[in-house]
């Protein structure tokens, strides 16, 4: 690879980042990649700013690094840090991929600090989410003073299985949900930032997804109160480039847990999906949720694979 550079990514790489990623993926199939025009284009990586690639003597992209700032919110704790989310990957064939690395790694450290300068007073973590087969690029961040601080399960289960019905209580109605006006996109992320304090959604991020391909072909499944008031989403999507849909972002508010709600929306979801010609369905869910894993166990889910996630308080 020789001398790598390392520059800020643009609109014209992105068939360069296409190219990169079909590389990566063959030595790393479950990498959770988003297509290049996502990084392009989400407004929280501010047009490339937030974005950096490594490039070999020939102008091939073999490192990437996005930098995600998720500062906390209203509904965050007072000790809850705020986060900012990264990746730093290499092209594990290239002579120079630690060379890569180390570039990445130092303008993720730089670039993040110069973010912390923007946040309210509170600890800032930089973290990072890893598939556990992508050992060189962990390695490098646990040699670079990131520690492991909590992991996540990848659990499927085949859509065409219907599931058992659940029962919830009666005031509680459960509907597909686009979230079409600003009342209800401001109410959904209230929700969600309530539940999820480590990577909290802005109404920006959230219009950018409700805009995306990804969601014309999916949808909220979403549970109100008596009053109408939201109190738990799931989201459903079909990943057809990988060939397996997606339940994800699934919240119930406290008080309204244990009453069944939360595997009615996961149920619903996945009928969703088997309505539209998806055989299988995924999920995330973090390793310390037991809770939670125990009623995807419960609904057929089983575990594939592993996430690591790491963190360095800067």
């Amino acid at each position: 690879m020789g001398d790598a550079i390392v520059r800020n990514y643009q609109v014209s790489d992105i068939e360069k980042l296409a190219r990169f990623f079909e590389r990566y993926r063959v030595a790393f199939p479950d990498a959770k990649l988003a297509p290049p025009e996502y990084y392009t284009y989400h407004p929280t990586l501010e047009g490339g700013r937030n974005v950096f690639c490594a490039l070999d003597h020939q102008e091939r992209i073999v490192g990437f690094a996005p930098v995600f700032p998720a500062p906390a919110t209203e509904e965050s704790g007072p000790k809850e840090p705020h986060h900012i989310w990264t990746i730093v990957v290499a092209d594990p064939g290239a002579s120079g991929a630690g060379q890569a690395r180390t570039l990445l790694l130092d303008r993720v450290i730089e670039r993040a600090s110069a973010i912390k300068a923007t946040f309210t007073p509170r600890r800032v973590k930089l973290a990072a989410d890893m598939m556990a087969s992508q050992r060189p690029d962990i390695q490098h961040l646990l040699e670079n003073g990131l520690e492991r601080y909590e992991g996540m399960y990848v659990m499927n289960r085949m859509a065409t299985d219907p599931g058992p019905d659940v029962s919830i209580p009666q005031e509680i109605t459960v509907r597909l949900w686009k979230m079409a006006t600003e009342e209800e996109q401001k109410a959904y992320i209230r929700a969600y930032n309530s539940c999820f304090f480590e990577l909290p959604k802005t109404l920006e991020a959230l219009r950018f997804s409700l805009n995306s391909p990804v969601w014309a072909a999916g949808t909220a499944v979403a549970a109100f109160g008596p009053q109408g008031q939201l109190v738990g989403s799931v989201v459903a999507y079909p990943n057809e480039e990988a060939g397996w849909g997606i339940v994800d972002d699934v919240f119930v508010l406290p008080e309204w847990r244990r009453r069944g709600i939360a595997k009615r929306l996961v149920g619903e979801g996945i009928r969703y999906l088997r309505e539209r010609g998806v055989e299988e369905v995924r999920l995330d869910v973090v390793q310390s949720n037991e809770p939670a894993i125990s009623l995807y166990r419960s609904m057929g889910y089983e575990t594939i694979s592993e996430e690591v996630m790491l963190g360095l308080y800067i």
